[in-house]
């Protein structure tokens, strides 16, 4: 229950934090953000190295500072690479966030291999602080918008308050949060879901991996057709997906219709 409460923490920092960081990144520039989003890494996994059994700590480090370092590095990284391709931003985007994605299967696996060697999880942490804000401190010396783009030249021409008035904002809203919730609660939850059922360890970490791998495909492969079909053409393939997953795990639309032979459902 703590892991959990330390990952929805990072993922709050990180979705609050992008309130700011897309108008500071329009501000300081792409480079200077992610130095900071370096730096604030750096700081948070230091915390957490040293944290021991103090979850407050813990959750400072892990949880609130690289969340907001996440923020930092993440819209940066999205805002350049659509400057890059405006004509494929879809497919621009699409590589970004599967970036992200597929970060989780390096870090599992490399997680894991430490584990195996009998790493302490806090020599591990203090591991990913050096070697992750290098990496990022590195990219950022190579990051740059393109020669045509100025950001003074960008005009808003829509407030806050404007946008809190549009009923299309919190349509939008609630299908993303409602999305995003589902599938970081299966992400999270996918290794004990996989011990409950009678796994080993190994093929929990293996079913993490080939979600993680289907989630950075899937945002490679949504962002192409998003360029090629456009948002509504989209909405269809991800419904005709969803449903075919359904059929496959419970075997037919009845089941799925009337959740039956469903474990915990036959009881309720």
């Amino acid at each position: 229950a703590q892991t959990q409460i330390v990952f929805g923490s990072t993922i709050f920092c990180l979705t609050f934090a992008m309130l700011f960081t897309g108008l500071l990144e329009n501000k300081i520039g792409p480079r200077k953000m992610l130095i900071i989003s370096a730096i604030l890494m750096f700081a948070g996994y230091l915390t957490g190295s040293i944290s021991g059994e103090n979850f407050a700590v813990l959750l400072v480090g892990c949880g609130l500072l690289n969340g907001i370092a996440i923020g930092f590095g993440y819209v940066c990284m999205l805002a350049v690479a659509m400057r890059w391709f405006h004509s494929r931003r879809g497919f621009a985007c699409g590589m970004v966030v599967a970036g992200y994605g597929f970060g989780a299967v390096v870090l599992s696996l490399t997680a894991q291999i430490l584990l195996n060697y009998d790493w302490p999880v806090m020599s591990i942490f203090r591991l990913m602080a050096f070697v992750f804000p290098a990496v990022i401190f590195i990219c950022a010396m190579f990051i740059t918008n393109p020669a045509d783009y100025h950001s003074g030249k960008i005009i808003a021409n829509i407030n806050y308050k404007t946008i809190m008035h549009k009923p299309k904002f919190y349509v939008l809203a609630l299908a993303t949060g409602f999305g995003t919730f589902s599938g970081l609660m299966f992400l999270g939850n996918l290794k004990p879901i996989a011990l409950f059922l009678g796994y080993d360890s190994l093929a929990a970490l293996a079913a993490i991996w080939l979600t993680s791998a289907g989630n950075t495909l899937g945002r490679i492969a949504g962002g192409f057709l998003y360029d090629r079909f456009k948002s509504y053409s989209i909405k269809l393939i991800l419904a005709a997906i969803i449903l075919t997953s359904l059929v496959i795990i419970f075997g037919s639309i009845n089941k799925i219709i009337f959740l039956r032979d469903v474990p915990g459902v036959e009881n309720c």
